[in-house]
């Protein structure tokens, strides 16, 4: 299951949009085997930290979402289109 991540946090009394997962399995496009219980940052709509939750250190006050049996996939972008299904292209 993919997961759509874009959600508002707040942090330090300033509204920051900034996100943490944590528990899911993460494929990071690079070609390497996927990591298994992973840890994804979100802030401002990227991803600025991402890995083993072993690894990556996660900023004190996120709210967190548990995803522990899904799948993520972040930058994976929808780009199935049909241009000739729009009303006035040729």
């Amino acid at each position: 299951m993919l997961v759509s991540i874009a959600l508002a946090a707040l942090l330090s009394g300033v509204l920051v949009n900034a996100q943490v997962y944590t528990g899911a399995r993460l494929f990071d496009g690079t070609g390497k085997p996927a990591i298994e219980n992973a840890v994804l940052v979100v802030k401002d709509g990227k991803v600025v930290a991402a890995g083993p939750a072993s690894a990556v250190k996660t900023p004190a006050g996120l709210p967190t979402v548990d995803l522990k049996g899904k799948t993520i996939i972040p930058g994976l972008i929808a780009t199935h289109v049909h241009i000739s299904d729009v009303d006035g292209l040729k």
